[in-house]
């Protein structure tokens, strides 16, 4: 079959996973789609993809996006549990997990299983992501597992590769390990800081020499992650860390407040983003559907028992789950040591990274247990997927409050900060469209004319992140309308620090903000035709 066959056959799983979805949602995403994926390995379909390309196309473009929504006030808050978790727990796993899969599974010697145990000690930010994102988790527990999950795979990988390092020539040191993970990991900070001021500085180019075209801001940010990766892996340092880092570092220095082009590149931006973030996500979950089927279906003909393999593959993911749950009990407590325990999830970097373990050691020997080790690799993918699915939303609070609801609050807030600056005739129209917004219920508002001159007139706001706002003219309903979605804007940054939205409400509340603010500049220029 061709490849563009095969493409648009897994393009089409991800429609129809959407839509069986919308008909069982107590079943996440991730679960239909790697059922769906499993099904299609039945057709004639056959694929291989190397590990570097899987990277490179699917997880960096997606781990860029998820940066973007990393907030750095929250890294700065979380910092020490962190990196507790980041670089501590994938330490405790590697050891204490491979010692316990040497003990337990006699036919996996020391070395690999101390990089099995290192591969399926990061968590998968993809796969977390899809889960946890619907549910109403505590939200520091919330950022502190999506954190993790963004940042460990750099120090899980490098513990991976020095173990296998060490199963396939006998040579370990850990002087090396150490001096690897420093430059690893602050070499591929240091490359995604590089990238991110380097396509802010493009920007800011591009357009001091009046280059408007909104492809070319859109084109410019959609290939910066691949770049980011590539640069990085190809002078040694963590890619996946890079891309990530790229990605918070991008968003954090976007203007906050925006003129009519930057919001509209923001807007084209981040629609592509999330358009492309969804088919890739979908793709993910498809093909790894597909390996584990292969994989599974593989072990009929290996020379391990494939029933024993299940009964390994059980008692693997208890290991796991029993170090991150009394290594996270120390951490959080007892209250949320439990949902940190559960969100333990792994994914397709884990099987992808397996699936490039060498055929063959130093001595040209059969590497041993190759086959033993995908079963229980990807066994244990799965097997924590489902757990997840289960466990997550019991443990979880109350489902989050509907955006519209979110939105009603944001509405609220904004109104007493106007009302805290003092009103006059011209912030009473602002008012007006507030009031009449929170009685209707409508998605949208509905700003009166004015009058007003200067926005120091009409709101008179001296102070916060408003302030930067005082030298704007108004002149229509258009640009007082603009103002009160930057107010609200401002508001929701407001309630998520104080802990009444959470993030992922906000995400979507300013998606809400910014369709708004893109219709109302065409509408600004459909009226001046």
């Amino acid at each position: 079959m061709l490849t563009i066959e095969i493409i648009l056959i897994m393009l089409a799983l991800v429609f129809l996973s959407y839509i069986v979805h919308v008909f069982f949602r107590k079943i996440s995403m991730p679960l239909v789609q790697i059922a769906l994926g499993t099904a299609a390995a039945f057709l004639p379909i056959s694929f291989e993809i190397e590990t570097e390309i899987f990277m490179l196309v699917f997880i960096a473009p997606i781990l860029f996006a998820d940066g973007q929504k990393f907030k750095i006030r929250e890294l700065n808050a979380l910092k020490k549990p962190l990196l507790l978790l980041v670089i501590g727990l994938v330490l405790v796993n590697t050891v204490v997990g491979g010692f316990l899969i040497y003990f337990l599974i006699s036919e996996i010697p020391l070395g690999i299983s101390f990089a099995l145990a290192a591969v399926l000690s990061p968590t998968d930010a993809v796969t977390v992501k899809a889960i946890t994102d619907k549910l109403h988790l505590p939200e520091k527990i919330k950022s502190l597992i999506e954190g993790e999950s963004l940042f460990n795979d750099a120090s899980g990988l490098v513990a991976y590769n020095f173990a296998l390092i060490a199963a396939i020539s006998g040579i370990f040191n850990i002087g090396d390990v150490a001096a690897g993970f420093a430059f690893v990991a602050l070499g591929g900070i240091a490359a995604g800081a590089a990238g991110a001021a380097t396509v802010h500085f493009l920007m800011k180019f591009l357009k001091r020499i009046n280059i408007e075209e909104l492809n070319i801001y859109t084109l410019l940010q959609i290939i910066t992650p691949f770049l980011v990766f590539i640069f990085s892996e190809r002078i040694g340092v963590s890619g996946i860390l890079a891309v990530v880092v790229c990605g918070i570092i991008h968003k954090r220095l976007a203007p906050r407040l925006m003129d009519a082009d930057e919001a509209q590149i923001r807007f084209s931006s981040e629609g592509t983003w999330e358009v492309m973030v969804f088919i890739l996500n979908g793709l993910v979950f498809i093909m790894l559907g597909m390996l584990v089927s292969d994989i599974f279906m593989g072990a009929t003909t290996s020379d391990f028992n494939p029933l024993m393999g299940l009964a390994y593959v059980a008692a693997v993911t208890l290991i796991f789950w029993i170090i991150r749950f009394m290594y996270s009990f120390f951490l959080v407590g007892s209250k949320n040591a439990l949902t940190l325990a559960f969100a333990g999830v792994r994914g397709a970097l884990t099987l992808a990274v397996c699936l490039a373990i060498p055929l063959t050691i130093a001595t040209g020997e059969a590497f041993p247990a190759r086959d033993l080790v995908l079963f229980i690799s990807s066994g244990v993918i799965v097997l924590t997927i489902i757990i997840a699915n289960i466990a997550l939303p019991k443990i979880a609070q109350e489902a989050t409050p509907t955006e519209n609801d979110a939105l009603k609050k944001v509405t609220a807030s904004a109104i007493k900060l106007i009302q805290a600056e003092g009103q006059n005739d011209e912030t009473s129209a602002l008012l007006l469209s507030y009031f009449e917004y929170l009685q209707s219920g409508e998605a949208t508002l509905n700003i009166k004319e004015t009058s007003g001159k200067s926005l120091k007139a009409v709101l008179g706001l001296e102070h916060n992140n408003i302030k930067s706002l005082l030298s704007m003219k108004i002149y229509d309903k258009y640009h007082l309308e603009f103002i009160a979605i930057q107010i609200q804007k401002h508001q929701i940054e407001t309630l998520v620090t104080s802990g009444e939205i959470d993030i992922s409400t906000a995400y979507h509340l300013r998606r809400t903000l910014s369709l708004e603010e893109a219709a109302l500049f065409e509408d600004d220029l459909d009226s001046q035709e």
